[in-house]
């Protein structure tokens, strides 16, 4: 049986229900409203979970949790750990050698213009090393701009707005590419549209079929032999004829990309599970 742990039961999740009724396969689902991590008062008759937590923080504890106790989880603790911190991400790709875009980490506004040199010159993005749906994103024109967000995240209340991780702002088409892939499968590829410089479906973007070049299937191929076997969505850019990793995303949002494609995300995740479990 496939346990199903949700605090929103979304779309992407009533999707992944049918696709397991559709394959005669029980799934139960669990709420992390009722759920209580106790080690010593816990009935394990769980034989894999898929955690579809929209918190990430919740979701890491879940994962230590059963993982503690022998229980597979997908994604496991060893995909979440390169893809939640987007900083651990880039390390990941410039540890194996898989283009991306120029990063650095600072702690102290005082070296804005260390940094700005080290990037080469506005403009800048700064990001979160958490979060999803392009939210509190910032393209940095100037030093003023730059001074005044870090001032303002010096003020935010979560510890890790003082960490400024920082990109080169990458000149792109007027989108971004979306690679779904499942175990060591490249499931589908799709540009998101969109005339604002983020191009996430959350911040408008539109969704149209990318049919991929032998260059972006070599990509996904030799990322997909670095990375542990797992259910991710990579944002990827184009630049100079050529392309780069920005993103490694792990509880993805496929609804949309499924509509699109006509492609069933949600079978093939469920499927990648049933093999978990044939694998015991």
């Amino acid at each position: 049986m496939i346990s199903l742990i949700y605090n929103i039961l979304r779309e992407d999740e009533k999707l992944l229900i049918q696709s397991a009724k559709n394959l005669n396969l029980e799934i139960n689902l669990i709420s992390t409203d009722k759920l209580i991590l106790d080690p010593n008062n816990f009935k394990f008759n769980y034989k894999l979970i898929l955690n579809r937590c929209l918190s990430n923080f919740i979701g890491d504890q879940i994962v230590y949790f059963f993982e503690t106790f022998g229980i597979k989880v997908i994604n496991n603790s060893q995909v979440n750990h390169i893809c939640s911190n987007k900083f651990l991400t880039s390390l990941f790709l410039i540890k194996n050698k898989l283009p991306t875009i120029p990063f650095l980490v600072f702690f102290n506004e005082e070296l804005i213009d260390e940094v700005t040199k080290i990037l080469n010159d506005y403009p800048l993005v700064l990001k979160p090393i958490y979060g999803s749906w392009g939210r509190l994103l910032a393209k940095i024109n100037d030093r003023d701009a730059f001074e005044g967000i870090l001032e303002h995240k010096r003020y935010l209340s979560a510890p890790y707005h003082n960490i400024f991780y920082t990109t080169k702002y990458i000149t792109k088409p007027n989108r971004d590419i979306r690679v779904t892939i499942v175990g060591n499968r490249i499931i589908c590829a799709v540009y998101r549209e969109n005339f604002h410089w983020i191009s996430n479906t959350a911040r408008g973007g539109k969704i149209r079929l990318c049919n991929m070049d032998k260059d972006l299937e070599n990509l996904c191929e030799n990322l997909i032999q670095k990375l542990p076997l797992g259910i991710y969505g990579v944002d990827i850019f184009e630049f100079n004829n050529g392309y780069l990793i920005n993103e490694l995303n792990h509880t993805i949002e496929f609804k949309n990309i499924q509509k699109t494609t006509g492609i069933s995300i949600s079978d093939e995740i469920i499927k990648f599970c049933l093999q978990n479990l044939n694998n015991d």
